[in-house]
């Protein structure tokens, strides 16, 4: 075992040794994606989704480099969506925004048919992503919510409105 050890505390309350492996197992157990849950919303349903980002990945590299529009994708987040909306009708309007305290934060939609939406700023300016997305269609659409910083972590609140 040498040097490739990690600690842990057996059964009298002493410090024991743990093989390196092992630990690196453990390790990478506790950090493994999370599957973002799929939430079924509709004209009369809008609720506020809240998350952690996890700024490991350049969410460009997952999603794409531009969206619909052009619009670089940019941004650190988790290799999976962070939320999954399910639209259960059209929506002529939804409102995405984030709710990040003051932390920058990027938005990246992809819809049922691969359409991506991204922002890094929000809907009326500032650090806090936002998108106005129009003629959606019914399906699901998967969000992810990053910081504009590769390693940033912070809570936030996504608001949907029409």
């Amino acid at each position: 075992m040498g040097s490739q050890v990690w600690n842990t505390i057996n059964r009298v309350g002493r410090v024991k040794s743990w093989p390196f492996g092992m630990a690196c197992t453990a390790l990478a157990l506790m950090v493994a994606p999370v599957q973002a849950e799929t939430i079924a919303i509709n004209q009369s349903n809008l609720p506020t989704l809240r998350g952690f980002t996890r700024g490991a990945v350049a969410l460009h590299r997952i999603v794409a480099h531009r969206d619909v529009n052009n619009t670089l994708c940019v941004g650190f987040g988790a290799p999976n969506p962070d939320h999954v909306i399910q639209l259960e009708q059209g929506f002529p309007r939804l409102q995405v925004q984030v709710n990040s305290r003051g932390h920058d934060s990027t938005l990246l939609v992809r819809g049922p048919d691969g359409t991506v939406y991204c922002a890094d700023e929000g809907v009326s300016g500032g650090q806090e992503a936002g998108l106005v997305l129009t003629n959606l269609k019914p399906g699901a659409y998967e969000v992810w919510v990053g910081s504009f910083e590769s390693g940033g972590n912070f809570r936030y609140s996504l608001s949907l409105s029409n």
